[in-house]
């Protein structure tokens, strides 16, 4: 197969989710979960809405992870100021502690996959990626 930019993203996408996996096997967590750890880590209380929004899930997927990150003492759903619509979403002590772990996961994982960079190498693909995906999701909301 030849190894087009598409194909090359969506292998190292598939790899890395794996890696990610392997890494947290022993803490329970399910696919999808690492992620809004790490997104709650950085905006803890953001609303459901802007914290599917930013993780790319939609809705239903999201009251699914939720529900089963609520259970599992990970996080708690509240509603403020008397806003029926918006459910609030915090870490627990557990999720705090569980998001750290993800975190630390994370920054092995990438230091290892940026093995042989230089910083300016480092810099330049992350840009790029920054860019190329912008791109993409100003055509994904211009199809919307």
């Amino acid at each position: 197969m030849q190894e087009t930019f598409h194909y090359l993203l969506l292998s190292s996408h598939l790899t890395l989710q794996k890696l990610i996996m392997q890494a947290l096997e022993d803490t329970g967590l399910t696919s999808g979960q690492p992620k809004i750890l790490d997104y709650l880590r950085e905006h803890d209380g953001c609303i459901q809405k802007d914290l599917a929004d930013a993780c790319h899930v939609d809705a239903a997927t999201i009251v699914g992870l939720l529900n089963r990150m609520e259970s599992g003492g990970l996080l708690s759903r509240r509603q403020q100021d008397g806003n029926r619509r918006s459910f609030f979403v915090y870490l627990t002590e557990k999720g705090r502690d569980m998001a750290e772990c993800v975190n630390q996961a994370f920054e092995r994982l990438e230091e290892a996959a940026f093995h042989g960079f230089s910083p300016e190498e480092r810099r330049a693909l992350t840009e790029g990626l920054r860019k190329f995906n912008q791109n993409l999701q100003e055509m994904r909301h211009r199809h919307e």
